[in-house]
């Protein structure tokens, strides 16, 4: 599917996870979370950035974006949150998922 100039991607991921640790490649995995998003979000789509910011729901999660001019209405985005585990679903989180594909930029 990939690159999909269409595609948005939406990456969470907890900094404490140690099933699949944030910044420790392994040796099945293709790549770390902040070099995937990177990979889909700025090199298969052309879009600019990386830009940081706060989630609005979501406190100690910092998101690095990369949906800035991007080739088409793709782009990717992760969710760094801070002193998290593996298992991160709340209601909080679900929040943050409506936002990034039906909130603004999504819609560009």
């Amino acid at each position: 599917c990939c690159p999909n100039h269409n595609f948005r991607l939406m990456h969470a991921h907890g900094t404490a996870d140690t099933l699949i640790p944030w910044d420790e490649p392994k040796p099945w995995a293709c790549a770390t979370p902040p070099d995937f998003v990177e990979k889909h979000g700025h090199h298969r789509n052309g879009c600019s950035g990386p830009d940081h910011r706060s989630a609005v729901h979501l406190p100690n999660t910092e998101i690095v974006a990369y949906d800035q001019d991007c080739a088409g209405r793709g782009s990717a985005a992760l969710y760094k949150m801070s002193g998290a585990g593996h298992t991160i679903l709340s209601p909080s989180l679900w929040s943050e998922v409506v936002e990034f594909f039906m909130g603004s930029r999504a819609l560009q």
